[in-house]
């Protein structure tokens, strides 16, 4: 059995369930992300974890024991809150040891272990100094040191990284990727950030209205994620989703959609039949026709904003029927035209199909002449 495990929990507030039979098993070690929305219970269900809030029903497994009834303080874990306020008259280094101080560790295990965390995090040099004389940086990392002081083999941390600009967070994304590996730990991080998921991630579990809709590794679910909400949130630019119906043909099944129609492999191939689906198709698979030959499917669309992000660009595109779609694009000077009419093109295989009711993925395109 894995270090931890949860089984089918459950937890209302009034008559919102907010947790509805979530099922987790996280790998003994390394980096696992929780990656939702907002309102998905992503906090909730660290919060249930460590013992902070009881389960309504559904078990936590710490370690091969059962502890859903067990007190936060003999669960032998770290919790690290979203909110981690700093104690404005003590200064980092007071911040930091108060949890040790608390259970009345000796003076120089503290000053050791305080040390130890905050070279691993940068601040060893801002150690001597009160919250309101520390950048916003800098304070984050003395709350996450505060919450990591307690050693412990499983640490709980819930979107530590939440407001802060961009440049900071990406910065401590690093550090903590670190300090992970160092510690040889078992993480498990809950962010509504994708591309912090993709970064930070061994492992992720994608967590929508209080359910586990997808898992697996980045790389899995950024190419094939089983759930249309895992394909449209996790990576940027957005994904792009077009409304379509599954039909029989004489050759097998496609996809037939306002702008295109292409074949599909079904996955399972049986038991299917005409349906309302989404075909989903992602920013950087499009290109601008003209093209070499490789992009089979092609429609025409109005570019109606540009957005340049060093390398590449954004285009903020509208179909014929008035549908925003994205496009990533290399940014080359002269290569992105101005507002206009312009003709993109993709790849059948680059289409993958996912059930409107369900919004399960059934399949994707095929290939044609050869390629992909």
């Amino acid at each position: 059995m894995s270090t931890l495990v949860v089984r089918q929990l459950q937890k209302r507030y009034g008559t919102r369930p907010v947790l509805d039979g979530v099922d987790l098993e996280v790998p003994d070690q390394g980096l696992t992300v929780v990656f939702g929305g907002p309102g998905s219970g992503k906090s909730t269900l660290l919060r249930v974890v460590a013992g902070l809030e009881a389960a309504d029903a559904g078990t936590v497994w710490l370690r091969g024991q059962d502890v859903t009834r067990t007190a936060p303080q003999d669960r032998q874990l770290a919790y690290v809150p979203q909110n981690f306020a700093l104690y404005p008259q003590m200064t980092a280094f007071e911040n930091i040891a108060y949890p040790l101080r608390l259970r009345r560790e000796p003076s120089s295990t503290i000053t050791q272990r305080v040390r130890e965390i905050a070279e691993t995090l940068r601040i060893e040099d801002v150690l001597s100094q009160r919250p309101d004389q520390l950048s916003g940086g800098q304070k984050q990392r003395v709350a996450i040191a505060r919450g990591l002081i307690k050693r412990a083999d499983i640490y709980l941390l819930d979107d530590p990284l939440i407001g802060l600009d961009y440049k900071v967070r990406e910065r401590l994304v690093e550090e903590l990727r670190d300090l992970q590996e160092r510690l040889g730990a078992l993480f498990l991080y809950a962010t509504s950030d994708p591309l912090e998921s993709l970064l930070l991630g061994d492992f992720i579990a994608v967590l929508d209205h209080g359910r586990i809709v997808d898992h697996g590794t980045p790389d899995a679910l950024y190419e094939a994620p089983r759930h249309l909400w895992t394909r449209l949130n996790l990576g940027f630019p957005l994904t792009n989703a077009v409304s379509g119906r599954l039909q029989k043909t004489a050759d097998g099944w496609q996809v037939v959609t306002p702008w295109f129609r292409t074949a599909v492999e079904l996955d399972p191939p049986a038991d299917h039949d005409e349906r309302p689906v989404w075909a989903t198709f992602r920013a950087e698979r499009i290109t601008l026709e003209p093209s070499d030959g490789t992009n089979p499917l092609t429609f025409a669309a109005e570019i109606v904003l540009e957005e340049d992000i060093g390398a590449e660009t954004v285009l903020y595109l509208t179909a014929a029927d008035g549908a925003e779609l994205y496009a990533l694009v290399p940014h080359r000077e002269g290569a992105a035209p101005g507002p206009g009419s312009v003709t993109v093109g993709f790849r059948p295989d680059d289409v993958m199909l996912y059930d409107a009711k369900t919004q399960m993925g059934i399949g994707r395109g095929v290939a044609t002449d050869g390629r992909g």
